[in-house]
């Protein structure tokens, strides 16, 4: 069985991370939107996908294809996750910091890409992505 991981492509999400991370150093609202959406638009096509979201780290919502209710669930809940994953890194390991989180449950896979200014949310059926 393929992992789920390798279903969804990682390189894909890394180079959207890369993206957001170059639009907002330099904050070129508008040049680099096109390319954001496009590559949130590869990674939602990928197959499992159910959505993605980006938060900054108050937990404001930037972009989603959730719904309302579900983007405002997982604004809230994991990028308080992810500080405490990048806690628990840093307290193991000063010199390390948590890039990658993959939470696997019954229904669904989250994969959660952290940077210090932003929080990459995928939603991914893990079933569906294996088939």
């Amino acid at each position: 069985l393929r992992s789920a991981a390798t279903a969804l492509n990682l390189p894909s999400i890394r180079r959207c991370r890369a993206q957001l991370l170059t639009f907002y150093r330099e904050d070129a609202r508008f040049a680099a939107m096109s390319d954001i959406e496009a590559t949130l638009a590869r990674v939602s096509g990928h197959k499992g996908v159910l959505g993605t979201v980006i938060v900054n780290h108050a937990g404001t919502p930037l972009r989603s294809t959730l719904d309302e209710v579900l983007t405002k669930e997982y604004a809230t809940l994991i990028p308080s996750l992810a500080d405490l994953a990048r806690n628990l890194v840093r307290d193991l390991d000063p010199q390390n910091d948590l890039e990658f989180l993959r939470i696997r449950s019954v229904k669904h896979e989250i994969m959660v890409a952290a940077s210090a200014e932003f929080v990459l949310i995928v939603i991914q059926d893990p079933i569906a992505a294996t088939q």
